[in-house]
């Protein structure tokens, strides 16, 4: 087949029109095949270089997808065989992985800095994400991560957190602060030795309010032994202490 025409379309990417119809081709591939200097291309070399297009074409795809932002393995895989077939996703995965392009435990220790740097999330959240994410667990070393750095994080955010809550005595702020942090994903061991060290005092008083208004609602319900176990229930509930709830009368 004759080529008549090559026109440049983008940096990387030309436009061969041949006789009976015209197809893109990557600067690769023209270099490859010394289609710039041909006057010819035959069937045979045609359908080579269609499939060898599509290869570099998944590539330039993928490439795209990573500048967006550092992704796993997976997922870029996922996210090609969208449109592609599976053995050529595989073979740009392998060029990829050859130019460190993807990289998992590499976007491990990224993910790991960025969370402990800007978020909330403590090391055990931060694992369980990773590992949702479908990260192998063997390459999650959140034990690498640096204790101090996590205490003082911690400590910033139990002294922000108890702040919100200050209008609560300090057992019921120190009982939030627990649940909350754990579920963040931090040491409970930690997150009371942290609290316990800090200058929290908190709403004292707040118990007394809080007994009256339970004293009201269930007194027309409840008397005697019934209502003072039900009201103590019911402050235990909110986080009030053993100690703090006997001691309001």
């Amino acid at each position: 087949m004759k080529i008549n025409k090559i026109i440049k379309q983008s940096k990387n990417k030309y436009k061969i029109i041949l006789e009976e119809k015209e197809f893109i081709v990557y600067e690769d591939l023209l270099i490859k095949y010394n289609i710039l200097t041909s006057k010819n291309i035959d069937e045979t070399l045609l359908k080579k270089i269609e499939k060898e297009n599509t290869f570099y074409e998944v590539y330039e795809k993928a490439l795209k997808y990573l500048d967006i932002k550092m992704r796993l393995e997976y997922e870029l895989i996922s996210y090609l065989k969208k449109s592609y077939d599976i053995k050529i996703v595989e073979k740009v995965i392998e060029k990829l992985k050859k130019e460190n392009l993807i990289n998992d435990n590499k976007y491990v220790k990224a993910y790991i800095n960025d969370k402990i740097a800007l978020s909330s999330d403590g090391p055990y959240k931060i694992k369980r994400d990773l590992i949702n994410k479908g990260i192998d667990e063997s390459i999650i070393n959140i034990d690498d991560i640096d204790i101090n750095l996590i205490e003082e994080k911690l400590r910033k955010h139990i002294i922000k957190y108890s702040n919100i809550n200050k209008n609560n005595s300090k057992s019921v702020i120190k009982t939030k602060v627990i649940n909350y942090f754990i579920m963040q994903g931090f040491d409970k061991e930690m997150i009371i030795s942290i609290f316990d060290s800090l200058n929290i005092e908190g709403n004292n008083d707040k118990i007394i309010t809080e007994y009256n208004k339970l004293n009201q609602k269930y007194s027309k319900k409840y008397s005697g032994y019934k209502l003072d176990s039900t009201i103590k229930q019911k402050l235990f509930q909110k986080g009030y202490s053993i100690d703090e709830i006997n001691n309001i009368k």
